[in-house]
């Protein structure tokens, strides 16, 4: 900087040679003046520019960003409306498998509860080979799955959302591990007794030829411990069936959320 202003004083000087010394000393303030004067502009046209830099870079971020919110915003609204097709689907479906097993408990309750209070009520022979037995509940979501996928889920705007989601898929988690125990109690359990009392080939019969057998087939079964056999499996499938109505209601909490979301 001492040098820039050295240099602007010679050269006004050398300009100025005509000069009286004894105007020579003024003379030389009014340099200093002046080549601090142009030292100032060029400070300030220095910090205009890196000024100007800034916001340009600013504003090309701003942009950047808003591209890439608007990217994201696109991509969510994409994958909602799929996820409301596939949850209205999906509710729909588990509430027929729902109404089905809940009609099979409800028959096996009965039955259990009338063996316990000695009572004589009468079942038909499709409803007693049925007892303890159960409808599978379809689990996947292929869209919710998509949307827990990775760094996925960060393209929700709402975090409430996103909890609803994942508590949804813990659910069903635990709802396979229900029906993996209904399965290995089904299979180490109610298998062999129907093997033992001959009740397996009338179940093959009304299953796959939808032949009802005769009720006095019932006369050679102890009813008492046929109840007894099946008590347990009954008892996890209470647990089962309330597992199964809390995922209902929060699929439906969900459909009401994504509504929301593609309004916004």
């Amino acid at each position: 900087m001492i040098n820039f202003f050295r240099h602007i004083r010679q050269t006004l000087i050398m300009e100025n040679k005509t000069v009286s010394s004894a105007d020579r000393a003024s003379q030389e303030a009014l340099v200093e003046a002046q080549a601090s004067a142009k030292a100032g502009k060029y400070f300030k046209y220095a910090i205009g520019e890196i000024v100007l830099v800034v916001i340009g870079i600013l504003i090309a971020l701003q942009i950047n960003n808003w591209n890439e919110a608007r990217k994201q915003h696109i991509e969510e609204t994409a994958l909602l409306r799929t996820m409301r097709t596939d949850f209205e689907i999906k509710n729909k479906q588990l509430l027929e498998e729902y109404g089905y097993n809940k009609k099979l408990h409800d028959l096996s309750s009965q039955f259990i509860m009338s063996q316990l209070n000695h009572q004589k009520d009468t079942f038909a022979m499709e409803e007693v080979l049925f007892f303890g037995d159960y409808f599978p509940v379809s689990t996947h979501i292929n869209s919710l799955d998509v949307a827990l996928e990775g760094n996925r889920v960060n393209i929700f705007r709402s975090d409430s959302l996103v909890d609803m989601l994942r508590k949804l898929k813990a659910d069903f988690v635990n709802l396979e591990i229900d029906k993996a125990y209904l399965d290995e109690f089904w299979t180490s359990n109610l298998i062999p007794y129907f093997q033992e009392s001959g009740l397996s080939i009338h179940r093959f019969t009304l299953i796959q030829k939808g032949i009802v057998p005769s009720t006095e087939i019932l006369n050679r079964i102890d009813m008492y411990e046929f109840a007894n056999r099946i008590s347990d499996i009954v008892s996890v499938e209470f647990l089962w069936l309330k597992k199964q109505e809390i995922i209902l209601e929060d699929i439906n909490t969900i459909m009401r959320m994504i509504e929301v979301e593609l309004k916004r």
